[in-house]
C-alpha cells in the first residue's frame, strides 16, 4: 500500500523541497512542486494530517513547524509523509493518519531536545530509516525501531487495522495483488459493524458509502452491483478495500450439495464463552415461535459436519430449524470464523 516515504522541509533559498525519499526519485520535482503548498504549509495548517493527489500519487503527511531564532525565518518547517497509489480512495489513508502524526511528533521532540534535524550530520541518518519504516509497515502493519543515540525516543508505529494486512494488496516494488481476488459470485459479510459505522463518514469515497449499505450477508458481489445500479468493477474494488481493512470477510455461495467439515479451530468455539454467546445470537431464528437455541445443540451440529456427508443430508438428519437454528447463518458463522470449511467434494 505504501509506495514511498519522504522527508521534506522548507529551504530558505529553494523553498519547499524533498530532502530524502525512499525509493529515490519516486516523486518527481514537478509532482512535488504541484502539491508542495500542502506538504510544507502555512502555520495555520501545521499539525494537521492532509492528503493531496498529484494524479499518479496520493501524498499524505502532517506538516510541523518549530519556532526558534536559530532557524532561518525563525522557524523550521518540515514533513515526513507517505506516498500511496493515486487510484487509492481517500479511505486508504485512514490507518496511516495516526502514523504520520506520530512520526511528525517524534521528529519534533528529537529536534527540540537534541537538534536532530538542525545538525546536518545527524539528519543524514534519517534516510537510512525510511526504507525500514516503509518495509515494516507494508509487511507487518507495524514498525518498531530506536535510532542510535536517541534511546529516549523509541519509535513504535502501528496501522489502525494491521491485523487485516494478511490480505495485502501489494508486494514490494512489483505492485501486484497477492491476496485471493474477489469474485463476483462471493458473498461479503460485515464482521466489524460498529467499527465500520464509526469510520464510515463523509471522508470515505462515494463508492464505499454506496456499497456498504447493500452488504446484507445474502447478496453476492454481482447482486450488490445490480441492486445499487453500480459498476461491478467499482463494487469489486470497494469490497477489496473492506476486506483489506478487516471490515468484511468473503464466503463462497452456499451449496446444500456440497460437503462442509469442521476444522481444528472448532475447539476455539468450545473454549471461548464470548464466542459461544455470539454464535447463539447469530444463528438464532428471529421469530416469536422459534425455540431458543442452546449452545450444546449448536456445537453438536457443528461436530456432525463430517467428510462424506453433504449438507443436505445433515439437514435431513438433524433438522436444525426445529431447534431454532437458521441453517444458512449456522453455516455462515462457521465459515466466517474458519472452524468450518468446504470440502472439495460434491455429492450428486
Amino acid at each position: 500500500m505504501i509506495r514511498g516515504i519522504f522527508y521534506s522541509e522548507f529551504d530558505n533559498i529553494a523553498g519547499p523541497r524533498i530532502v530524502y525519499q525512499e525509493p529515490p526519485g519516486l516523486l518527481s520535482a514537478e509532482e512535488f512542486d504541484s502539491v508542495s503548498e500542502y506538504v510544507i504549509c502555512k502555520p495555520q495548517l501545521c499539525s494537521k494530517v492532509m492528503s493531496v493527489s498529484t494524479g499518479q500519487w496520493l501524498v499524505m503527511g502532517c506538516p510541523v513547524m518549530i519556532e526558534h531564532a536559530k532557524y532561518h525565518r525563525n522557524a523550521l518547517l518540515f514533513n515526513l509523509g507517505f506516498v500511496l497509489p493515486g487510484n487509492e480512495p481517500l479511505s486508504s489513508t485512514i490507518p496511516l493518519r495516526p502514523v504520520v502524526r506520530k512520526l511528525g511528533g517524534i521528529l519534533q521532540a528529537m529536534e527540540t531536545e537534541n537538534e536532530f534535524l538542525y545538525t546536518a550530520g545527524e539528519k543524514e541518518r534519517l534516510f537510512a530509516y525510511l526504507h525500514h519504516i516503509r518495509a515494516q509497515l507494508n509487511q507487518y502493519g507495524e514498525c518498531s525501531l530506536t535510532i542510535d543515540g536517541y534511546i529516549g525516543f523509541p519509535i513504535h508505529l502501528q496501522l489502525d487495522h494491521h491485523q487485516a494486512l494478511v490480505s495485502r494488496f501489494y508486494s514490494g516494488e512489483k505492485h501486484v495483488l497477492v491476496h485471493a481476488e474477489v469474485s463476483e459470485s462471493q458473498i461479503p459479510m460485515i464482521i466489524a459493524q460498529r467499527r465500520l459505522e464509526e469510520l464510515l463518514s463523509d471522508e470515505w469515497d462515494l463508492s464505499l458509502r454506496s456499497v456498504v449499505p447493500l452488504i446484507d450477508g445474502e447478496r453476492s458481489v454481482s447482486q450488490i452491483a445490480h441492486a445499487g445500479n453500480l459498476d461491478p468493477r467499482i463494487v469489486l474494488t470497494s469490497i477489496q478495500h473492506l476486506v483489506y481493512y478487516d471490515f468484511v470477510r468473503l464466503i463462497d455461495p452456499l451449496d446444500h450439495k456440497c460437503v462442509y467439515v469442521t476444522s481444528p479451530e472448532i475447539h476455539s468455539l468450545y473454549a471461548d464463552t464470548d464466542l459461544r454467546k455470539q454464535c447463539c445470537a447469530f444463528v438464532q431464528i428471529h421469530s416469536p415461535t422459534a425455540p431458543v437455541v442452546t449452545f450444546q445443540y449448536i456445537f453438536r451440529c457443528y461436530c456432525q459436519l463430517i467428510p462424506g456427508r453433504p449438507f443436505s443430508s445433515f439437514l435431513q438428519d438433524f433438522k436444525p430449524r426445529n431447534h431454532g437454528i437458521d441453517e444458512t447463518r449456522f453455516l455462515q458463522y462457521g465459515l466466517l470464523n474458519r472452524f468450518v470449511q468446504r470440502a472439495q467434494q460434491y455429492i450428486s
